[in-house]
């Protein structure tokens, strides 16, 4: 009203402040098909207190610190379910039995860094220890970041698992790569909570075409990972995707500081608003 600034009326509501790019380089941007990146990351990450959404939503509105994230399944699955993203608690449609009662918890480790970073102490890859993460004390994070569209993997162990988790596959150009028979990952966190992605789960939906010098081409199905180059003091980091998103329903609870997950009940379901 007037020269004003906007007044937020209804109870959920919260001044908050962007960044606002008036021009952007084809490369990386020209590849990206969302408008914006919604910063949901600790308060320690943020630029200033006035750029962090859900400290601003938390002082207006007096929610509980903590939300919800509900991907839908990736694309040419024929289970139809919109993403949704809640405040204030986990929208409880989304997990057998009820989101609070499914939900299993790990806290979240040296929350200073601003990252919702958790504890792994160990690695299976196929039911064996993965050598770069076969005890806690190798020091293994994950970063839960609704961000990144792969799973993040330490430089150190991306060929590793790059290759314990290829499958030489026949007619290439036939074959989706979430269909073919492979290893499961598992990872183990605190208090025995464990999340395991399936080949349907981490894999390119096509194969890849290898040749080596003096011999045919080949077919296979690689897993979508990326290698990851964070701080040595930050340990080995893992970033926790949409691989990890699309079946683990994830609750990110600010103010106890955890991060928790249930698997996903994949059913349509009206939008909620704000809780």
């Amino acid at each position: 009203e007037g020269s004003g600034e906007p007044k937020a009326s209804a109870t959920h509501c919260a001044r908050t402040r962007i960044i606002s790019a008036l021009e952007m380089t084809p490369e990386p941007f020209g590849a990206f098909e969302f408008d914006g990146v919604l910063g949901l990351g600790l308060d320690s990450l943020a630029l200033d207190p006035e750029f962090h959404l859900l400290g601003r939503l938390i002082n207006a509105s007096q929610m509980r610190p903590m939300f919800g994230v509900h991907l839908g399944p990736s694309a040419g699955s024929s289970v139809a379910v919109a993403g949704e993203i809640t405040f204030g608690a986990p929208d409880e449609r989304r997990c057998s039995g009820g989101c609070s009662s499914a939900i299993r918890w790990a806290p979240v480790v040296e929350p200073q860094w601003g990252y919702w970073r958790i504890s792994i102490r160990r690695l299976l890859v196929g039911g064996r220890a993965f050598s770069a993460c076969a005890d806690p004390a190798d020091g293994c994070f994950g970063i839960v970041d609704t961000g990144t569209s792969m799973l993040g993997v330490p430089r150190e162990a991306y060929a590793g698992l790059l290759g314990l988790t290829a499958r030489s596959v026949a007619g290439a150009d036939e074959v989706d790569c979430r269909s073919v028979e492979g290893p499961s990952i598992v990872f183990e966190l605190a208090d025995g909570l464990s999340l395991e992605l399936g080949p349907e789960d981490y894999s390119r939906p096509a194969a890849s075409r290898l040749q080596r010098t003096g011999s045919s081409p080949r077919a296979v199905c690689r897993a979508s990972l990326m290698p990851v180059d964070l701080p040595a003091e930050m340990g080995k980091v893992f970033l926790f995707g949409e691989n990890v998103l699309r079946k683990y329903y994830t609750a990110f609870d600010a103010g106890l500081q955890r991060v928790g997950f249930a698997p996903t009940l994949a059913t349509e379901q009206p939008f909620s608003t704000v809780v």
